[in-house]
């Protein structure tokens, strides 16, 4: 029987252990390069997977008129208005921002035979969310001298005729037409540059080619005006 002798143990023994921390080390190299790999490939998957799903932000409820204002934020281009009284059609009516009170009487199917035009200027701007009351003529009251608008009558003698002068489309000033009820700086400043344009207006129907100026405005203005 052959005995190891103990230089022989030592220089297996010495053997062993070195190829044991070669075998670690070659392990943690592997780990180490499995990690880096995962590492690398982990972080474009996560800016992928940004891209294709976004975060979605919530978005503010749209106005009901679909204008993309944002919210609680009242759109200017139309203002509703609660006509009642001596009108037509007493209820809620739409008018554009900027708008004068005859502008939603005629909205609201214009003065009844009763309706008292003195008893409230029909020339004022109009407010979002008000209420304009068309008073009923008071029987026994003093008469006042107006120009009849579309649908009221005369049940007392009021404005059965027009005392006060009409304008003329084509001298009055700019200023002279704002005091006609339903126009404003805006429009009066269009009747000047059509009438610049064709040399005047030779008849009243004429305004109806105004831009702004339509059917009920037109027949509000006709008694009012002279080419």
């Amino acid at each position: 029987m052959v005995t190891a002798s103990p230089d022989s143990s030592t220089a297996l023994e010495g053997l062993v252990g070195r190829l044991a921390a070669r075998r670690r080390l070659v392990t943690g190299c592997v780990i180490a390069l499995l990690v880096v790999a995962g590492v690398a490939i982990g972080i474009p998957a996560v800016f992928t997977s940004a891209h294709e799903h976004p975060v979605s932000v919530p978005s503010g409820r749209s106005s009901h008129a679909g204008s993309g204002t944002l919210p609680g934020v009242v759109s200017s281009v139309h203002v509703l208005v609660h006509v009642v009284g001596a009108v037509a059609h007493p209820g809620l009516v739409s008018v554009t921002s900027g708008s004068r009170v005859i502008d939603a009487v005629l909205a609201a199917g214009g003065l009844t035979a009763h309706a008292d035009q003195c008893a409230i200027n029909l020339a004022r701007t109009l407010a979002d969310g008000e209420q304009v009351v068309v008073p009923a003529v008071v029987p026994g009251a003093a008469a006042c001298s107006v120009a009849s608008l579309p649908g009221a009558g005369s049940p007392s003698g009021r404005g059965s005729s027009a005392t006060k002068a009409k304008v003329s489309l084509s001298r009055a000033s700019e200023a002279d037409l704002e005091q006609l009820p339903g126009v404003g700086p805006a429009l009066a400043q269009r009747i000047i540059d059509w009438r610049t344009a064709h040399g005047g207006f030779r008849q009243v129907s004429e305004l109806d080619n105004v831009s702004g100026i339509g059917p009920k405005l037109l027949a509000a203005l006709t008694p009012l005006v002279t080419p």
